[in-house]
C-alpha cells in the first residue's frame, strides 16, 4: 500500500506537466483549416499591427504581444474553451503568448512551427489588412 502511494506521488507532476503541455501545428496542417466557418478553432497572431497589415493570413485574429497590457485586456475577453493556434514571425513570440495564456487559464494551445516565414517560404496565401 505505501509502495502504491509512492509510486502515485511520483507521477504527479509528471500528469501535471502533460495537462497543460504546448500542442505544436505545422503551415501544412494549419493551411487545411478552414476558419471562416471553425467556431472552436482560432487563429491568433500575436505579431505587431504593422508587421500583421503588411501580410496576415485570412480570418486570423490580431493581438499584439508586444503590446502587454492591451495584450492581457484582449486575452481575457476571449473564450477559454475554444482551441487556440498561435502564430508570429518564426516561433518565439507565440511560444511567449502560449505561456502567458496557460498562466491566464488556457488550456488547449498549439504554436505554429515557424511562424509566417514558414508560411510565406511556401507561398501560401496571405491577405494585407
Amino acid at each position: 500500500m505505501k509502495t502504491r502511494l509512492i509510486m502515485i506521488l511520483a507521477f504527479l507532476p509528471i500528469l501535471a506537466c502533460v495537462q497543460h503541455s504546448i500542442g505544436e501545428i505545422t503551415v501544412d496542417e494549419l493551411r487545411q483549416i478552414n476558419f471562416s466557418n471553425n467556431k472552436d478553432t482560432v487563429l491568433l497572431d500575436v505579431r505587431t499591427a504593422k508587421e500583421y497589415n503588411f501580410s496576415s493570413i485570412e480570418n486570423s485574429l490580431n493581438i499584439d504581444l508586444l503590446e502587454t497590457d492591451s495584450f492581457i485586456r484582449s486575452i481575457n475577453q476571449l473564450d477559454k474553451s475554444r482551441h487556440y493556434l498561435v502564430i508570429c514571425r518564426s516561433g518565439s513570440r507565440s511560444l511567449a503568448a502560449i505561456e502567458k495564456m496557460k498562466e491566464m487559464g488556457f488550456k488547449n494551445l498549439s504554436n505554429v512551427i515557424g511562424g509566417m516565414m514558414a508560411w510565406e517560404e511556401k507561398e501560401f496565401p496571405t491577405v494585407k489588412q
